[in-house]
């Protein structure tokens, strides 16, 4: 089952093709939901206030951020 602040590949289509998102939508709704909003994770870090740093300690190769900044809706079959 998908989870809220859990990390999962998605098949985000063209242009972005497969990447690492979070999950954002609250568990509750998660169980009722076709699709959840995740936010992004990306190895480009700005060191800006919307990334929330992230690493191996998540289980990702190397130090990332999520891009809290981009807020997208992905269907649950793509996870």
């Amino acid at each position: 089952m998908v989870a809220r602040n859990e990390i999962y590949w998605a098949d985000l289509g063209p242009p972005d093709g497969r990447r690492p998102v979070c999950v954002l939508t609250r568990d509750a709704a998660i169980e009722v939901l076709t699709s959840v909003t995740c936010a992004p994770i990306t190895r480009t870090i700005r060191g800006i206030r919307c990334e929330a740093e992230i690493g191996p300690e998540q289980g990702l190769p190397e130090p990332c951020v999520i891009n809290c900044d981009t807020v997208i809706t992905v269907p649950i079959t793509a996870l």
